[in-house]
């Protein structure tokens, strides 16, 4: 959790001032991750019945989970339309225990170096504190059975962070911010194994027959927090 309060001292440093501009840095990251990994042929295949029939996908998938996928697939829109609302501040984008490395200072003070900037640019409040713990989550650092224990808790250390850095705003905004970006960014893994089921492309290292028969409690954990960030992002209550 120190490692999310590092986080949190870090975003809080950019949301007290203007935003830096220079030209290196990444702007809309998640969005461009978003198309070149998923594209608009992802979103209709999951949205057909038929895929998830598949002999693979079935073993892995009720039709009641199938169910709530394609709804959370439907609701991405409205993810995206809260991710603008949200305030900008510089992001490291890829902020997860692989690249973050806990040291002791020349004073003795703990320390969280991170590694790996190559999508550093403007993201929003919490899109770092959310992928630290989707993705410890996504690459089994973490089981996906303690995966919402590991959300508050990141989230609790990181608006401390915030506070220290004198940031003073809501938590409710930090965790609207951090659910949203990462239901946006890891809500898809689900239908790369559909895609991949069908055609036998892998998009991803993730991809795997033996992963794919274990991730049940990921694939839970992935629903819930897309139908979570969907109703912090205001889904309608007629839905």
């Amino acid at each position: 959790m120190l490692a999310a309060r590092h986080l949190g001292e870090f975003s809080g440093s950019w949301l007290r001032g203007h935003l830096p501009d220079d030209a290196w840095l990444s702007r809309d990251w998640l969005r461009g991750w978003s198309q070149r990994m998923n594209g608009p042929d992802l979103w209709a295949l999951v949205r057909e019945p038929e895929p998830w029939r598949h002999p693979l996908i079935r073993a892995a998938f009720s039709d009641a989970w199938a169910e709530r996928y394609r709804r959370c697939a439907d609701e991405r829109p409205l993810l995206w339309d809260a991710r603008r609302s949200l305030s900008p501040c510089v992001c490291h984008f890829d902020a997860y225990s692989r690249n973050l490395i806990g040291r002791t200072g020349p004073r003795g003070e703990e320390e969280t170096v991170l590694v790996d900037w190559a999508f550093t640019g403007i993201g929003a409040i919490g899109e770092d504190v959310g992928q630290l713990a989707a993705a410890s989550v996504v690459f089994e650092d973490v089981p996906a059975q303690q995966a919402w224990e590991l959300f508050d808790g990141c989230l609790e250390s990181y608006v401390k962070g915030l506070r220290a850095a004198g940031w003073h705003g809501g938590a409710d905004t930090v965790r609207r911010g951090a659910v949203v970006t990462a239901a946006l960014r890891w809500l898809p893994i689900a239908g790369w194994y559909v895609r991949w089921a069908l055609q036998g492309a892998r998009p991803h290292f993730l991809m795997s027959e033996e992963r794919l028969n274990r991730s049940g409690p990921l694939f839970q954990f992935l629903i819930e927090l897309a139908e979570c960030a969907a109703s912090l992002a205001g889904r309608p209550e007629t839905r």
